[in-house]
């Protein structure tokens, strides 16, 4: 059985956050509701996020059990979807060629009675070639209050040609020695040189062993569990301890999961990370899957991945257009764009003799948001540190300053998330090369992302949980 680590988040973000925060936004109950964002707070750290943001009165967030769904299953609306009680009857139907399609064999006498119910992703380019039919759709996001309806978007790296088959939370983390169908996108966010994201995703023809694995409800108790303070040192630390997986079956992420307001679920599918894989390749590793790690077929054949492809495959190229979030800032740039033009209400150059904190931040243990990254590149003696762009996107909704003397990098939001985004470019004047990065907030705190490497490494670790000082750091260290 997988252990499961008990959630920390609440007290870890208590002994991190100013006090008078914590007590000003009254956000440390099970559910709040932020009326200037209309978000409904479901966790310690979205609530702290948003409160911050949610206007000048004493008490910006009030108490909306409503915002939540009240507990109990959620009822099953869409009832269409048949169940084939034995291999002949499925043979009769297109499901039965889209599922020997899928797998490339037909379903072992194991699978029956095979309700298509319990499927959760569903090929769109399959769906149309054996002419499958499916329950009326219900559009992009899930209903409120059902399940098992058909949808457009369960995470936000849903091929846009996919279909799922709604599941609504609490979920469970897998036994031990379990395959389990999964879904990966290549690295979209530049921090899987160690580990491997996974989200599940039955259906998708692809299987994971779970093998060793620990469960738990959010990061922050995995990063507590292991002292750590990312996710790359976090799956070094657990490969190091002789684990295979972590599972995170309450991860809240408004980035992961975009109809999770619409729908009013906390989250919308749980995390399954190969913690000894890479998700900078397509299969996690530079090599062929290993046999007892991924599969083809119904986890009976080998995985022949084709490493060119964007999303994890067993040799076989399903989706015909890229996901929502096909680079890690799809979102970001519509933010952007709506921010544009901006401009810094604070001097963009901070350089000091020593490393000096603009005066500016001083606001931070108060106030919050605030980021600094310190960049090392001791093998690049012509390193540049410089704001950027993504195509022509610019910076928004921040305050900023480098300090070139020390490679320093400093960050404060100015302005309402989840509008605001800065962006920057280490680049090596002698050759033209870089790493770019950008800073954002969302609604699971502060972050820091490497999203252009340009013929250099661009290693980054941050902590995404502010220290004592309210400052989320990072270091980025550079090498030729």
């Amino acid at each position: 059985m997988p252990i499961t680590v008990g959630r920390r988040t609440v007290l870890l973000l208590s002994a991190l956050l100013p006090q008078t925060l914590a007590q000003d936004c009254s956000c440390y109950g099970d559910f709040s509701w932020c009326s200037l964002h209309s978000v409904c707070c479901n966790n310690a750290w979205s609530c702290f996020t948003y409160c911050m943001y949610c206007g000048d009165g004493p008490a910006p967030c009030k108490t909306e059990p409503a915002c939540t769904h009240p507990p109990g299953p959620v009822p099953i609306c869409e009832k269409g979807w048949p169940t084939f009680d034995t291999p002949a009857e499925l043979a009769k139907s297109p499901w039965g060629d889209y599922f020997s399609d899928l797998y490339g064999v037909t379903p072992p006498a194991a699978e029956f009675p095979l309700a298509t119910s319990a499927w959760w992703m569903l090929f769109g380019a399959l769906v149309a070639k054996h002419q499958v039919s499916l329950p009326a759709s219900v559009g992009r996001c899930p209903p409120p209050d059902c399940q098992l309806n058909l949808i457009g978007l369960d995470n936000a790296y849903s091929p846009k040609d996919s279909q799922w088959i709604w599941h609504p939370p609490p979920y469970k983390a897998f036994a031990d020695g379990t395959w389990v169908e999964v879904m990966h996108q290549r690295d979209p966010f530049g921090d899987e040189h160690n580990g491997a994201w996974f989200l599940l995703a039955k259906g998708s023809g692809v299987w994971y062993q779970i093998g060793k694995s620990l469960s738990f409800d959010e990061h922050a108790d995995a990063y507590a569990h292991f002292g750590v303070t990312s996710n790359e040192a976090l799956c070094r630390a657990a490969a190091a301890a002789g684990w295979n997986t972590l599972q995170f079956v309450a991860h809240r992420d408004h980035v992961n999961y975009p109809c999770d307001h619409a729908g009013k679920y906390a989250y919308m599918n749980q995390e399954i990370v190969g913690v000894q894989l890479r998700g900078t390749y397509t299969c996690g590793s530079a090599a062929k899957p290993d046999f007892a790690t991924l599969r083809a077929g119904w986890a009976s054949e080998p995985c022949d991945c084709d490493p060119s492809l964007e999303y994890i495959n067993c040799g076989r190229q399903l989706l015909s257009s890229p996901s929502t979030i096909s680079s890690s800032l799809s979102t970001l740039e519509s933010s952007a764009t709506r921010m544009m033009p901006w401009s810094p209400s604070v001097p963009t150059d901070c350089s000091s003799a020593k490393p000096t904190r603009p005066a500016w931040f001083a606001s931070c243990l108060s106030e919050g948001a605030c980021i600094q990254v310190t960049i090392q590149a001791p093998s690049v003696s012509a390193l540049v540190l410089q704001p950027s762009t993504l195509g022509t996107n610019v910076t928004a909704g921040y305050d900023w300053c480098i300090d070139h003397t020390n490679r320093l990098v400093y960050a404060k939001l100015a302005a309402p998330p989840p509008s605001s985004v800065a962006f920057f470019a280490a680049v090596d004047d002698a050759t033209g090369h870089s790493c770019r990065f950008l800073t954002h907030h969302w609604v699971d705190g502060d972050l820091i992302r490497v999203y252009e490497r340009r013929n250099l490494t661009c290693d980054l670790d941050w902590t995404q949980l502010p220290g004592p000082e309210n400052i989320t750091k990072g270091t980025l260290r550079i090498s030729p």
